[in-house]
């Protein structure tokens, strides 16, 4: 079976009739955060308007907060004690719990994959920030938003093209490397490079460029909370909790890490709540 070629697939990411019809309110609250300054009872407003964005803003929140002695409550202190740099990320990553659910039936990906992959790596770069003191341009719920984000350009070529999803996939298993890895391969270019043009067709904010591009086209020199991404993401991958279910050899990371400390990183990981949810 022949994937598409890399022309065609720029304009099924570029256009919104090749792309899933997903919940508008996560990407409303961030528009307003990011191109306003808006009051907190209008932030607050707008989430309690969507149930499903009210339960993952208050999941989220208490998963990020991981010094609380009890969890968040309610979207009052959600959004009092995150700030709305914070709201804005989690409310990006929130989305992906839609795309999740709009996922093509005839795909490998399947939700509770997309969703353990999202969340792995999201909670992997948390605690790498955390033992590794990497403070950098992203602060705690960025790097957990950033790394659910970073799986969402395979969820959407999932739904534009489930054949040529299933390809990158098999091949990928047989060879035992990243689905990224064989994108790249084969196009010359890394799945990040259609970041700008999904954004622009489903409205998304600047942020998830960003964070796409963070993790799938990582440079030597990163900032520190860019070196945590990159890094979980190997992890992720190397541990069986990638896209696939296959382990991959762990490449050179910006953070060195040895044998001894990569599962006490897992088991951490995987000890907490996660942002996104399966359907």
């Amino acid at each position: 079976m022949a994937m598409i070629s890399f022309d065609e697939l720029t304009y099924l990411f570029g256009h919104t009739g090749s792309l899933p019809e997903l919940p508008d309110s996560p990407l409303k609250l961030a528009q307003l955060i990011e191109t306003s300054d808006p009051h907190p009872a209008q932030i607050e407003a707008l989430i309690l308007a969507d149930p499903a964005l009210t339960a993952g803003i208050i999941k989220a929140s208490s998963s990020a907060l991981y010094a609380r002695a009890k969890p968040v409550t309610t979207i009052r202190e959600a959004v009092t004690i995150l700030g709305h740099r914070s709201i804005r990320a989690l409310s990006i990553a929130l989305w992906t719990n839609s795309l999740s659910r709009a996922a093509n039936n005839k795909s490998c990906l399947t939700a509770h994959r997309f969703a353990q992959n999202g969340n792995a790596v999201a909670n992997l770069a948390a605690n790498l920030s955390e033992t590794q003191n990497a403070k950098g341009t992203l602060n705690q719920e960025e790097l957990l938003a950033a790394g659910a984000l970073h799986n969402v350009l395979f969820g959407l070529l999932s739904y534009a093209d489930f054949a040529t999803y299933n390809e990158i996939y098999e091949q990928a298993k047989y060879v035992k490397i990243t689905l990224d890895q064989v994108f790249l391969m084969h196009y010359g270019e890394p799945i990040g490079s259609l970041a700008p043009r999904a954004a622009n067709a489903l409205g998304l904010p600047e942020f998830f460029v960003q964070s796409v591009n963070i993790i799938n086209t990582p440079h030597s020199e990163q900032d520190p909370s860019q070196a945590c991404l990159t890094t979980a993401k190997a992890i992720a991958e190397t541990q069986t909790l990638g896209l696939g279910d296959w382990e991959v050899p762990l490449p050179t990371t910006p953070i060195s890490l040895q044998d001894k400390e990569l599962q006490p990183l897992i088991r951490l990981a995987n000890a907490r709540p996660g942002i996104l949810e399966a359907a």
